[in-house]
């Protein structure tokens, strides 16, 4: 019995991104990374995604997907994850290990920004002619 993959990224080793490209891997724990990279997309994304999970409710993450079609309506095989997908997860990840937890910030109250003043000119007086 093969082992289900945790994240999208368990799919293709992060060392194929160190070879294949320009990236440089940061140090740091790429297991936690990879996952939460994952769990990033799948939450930004998850709902936008055509088609619905081929492992249905039950799978943890939003690909592989059935009935789904890519921009151009071309159908998308329901057992693969689109290498665009696999690709934002892996950027995710090399973002989270660039700087740890930075895709799971959360806003605080103190935090927001409140608006106090709007300056527009929609309210600017019509020049006469």
């Amino acid at each position: 019995m093969a082992l289900k993959p945790k994240c999208v990224c368990d799919r293709i080793p992060l060392n194929d991104i160190r070879a294949d490209s320009e990236y440089t891997v940061p140090n740091g724990d790429v297991t936690s990374a990879r996952a939460r990279g994952s769990i990033y997309i799948d939450g930004l994304y998850g709902r936008r995604f055509p088609g619905v999970p081929t492992g249905g409710a039950s799978q943890d993450d939003e690909w592989p997907r059935t009935d789904a079609t890519d921009y151009y309506g071309n159908a998308l095989d329901p057992n693969t994850v689109p290498a665009r997908v696999v690709n934002a997860a892996y950027e995710a990840t090399l973002l989270e290990l660039a700087k740890p937890d930075s895709l799971t910030a959360t806003l605080t109250p103190d935090q927001r920004k409140v608006l106090t003043e709007v300056s527009s000119r929609m309210n600017a007086p019509i020049p006469s002619r």
